[in-house]
């Protein structure tokens, strides 16, 4: 599979998996490929150093994801349910 760049990459909560779609070949790759997310809800992809992130409301957290390795993190847990905010200037 490509680099993000030149594919899409989207969440799927029915079966609740992160895709990369490679839009000329049709090519469909899970992400990240070593296993599932419990429940992927919004995604955003860090261009400048090839990171993906996405919300997972089933865990509820937000996690970390280098398209050139074949590991995620976790970088931030809501143990007490609170809504968390953010500005990005």
């Amino acid at each position: 599979m490509s680099t993000a760049d030149d594919s899409f990459i989207v969440a799927d909560g029915y079966l609740r998996n992160l895709y990369q779609v490679d839009p000329t070949t049709g090519t469909t790759s899970q992400l990240p490929p070593f296993g599932t997310a419990s429940f992927p809800w919004a995604l955003a992809y860090d261009s400048t150093n090839k990171l993906l992130y996405w919300t997972d409301i089933s865990t509820r957290t937000i996690n970390r994801y280098p398209l050139d390795t074949n590991s995620t993190e976790v970088i931030y847990r809501d143990a007490l349910g609170k809504a968390i905010y953010w500005v990005v200037q």
